[in-house]
């Protein structure tokens, strides 16, 4: 679609632009990781993997509570990343906007990660 011939382009038009995936792809992958598959999460693009990540995250409440505790223990803010969605023109800003607040969270969290493997 282009705004030069007078179409407007849809939210989906730029994710897929940006090759940020669907939320079933996301979803896939997020079983794919459950079952021990990693390959899949490394083929993503980063915007892509950001909308894993938060699925992947909310989907468990072990890892939700491991969220909050480490967000405890370092004093930082408790909010998840939020999931973007389709139907929100500014979801994926947000999500960005989330990401990038908790960056220590997100460290920290995955470090603990690779410490228990």
């Amino acid at each position: 679609m282009s705004l030069v011939t007078g179409d407007w382009l849809t939210l989906e038009d730029i994710l897929r632009a940006l090759k940020s995936g669907t939320a079933n792809e996301a979803y896939t992958v997020c079983d794919s990781l459950e079952s021990g598959d990693q390959e899949t999460f490394g083929t993503q693009q980063p915007l892509a993997r950001l909308r894993i990540l938060a699925v992947w995250i909310s989907r468990s409440s072990q890892r939700r509570k491991q969220w909050k505790r480490i967000c405890t223990l370092m004093n930082l803010a408790t909010k998840y990343i939020e999931y973007d969605v389709d139907t929100r023109w500014n979801s994926t800003f947000r999500m960005l906007e989330d990401a990038l607040n908790a960056q220590p969270q997100v460290d920290e969290f995955f470090a603990r990660i690779r410490k228990a493997a």
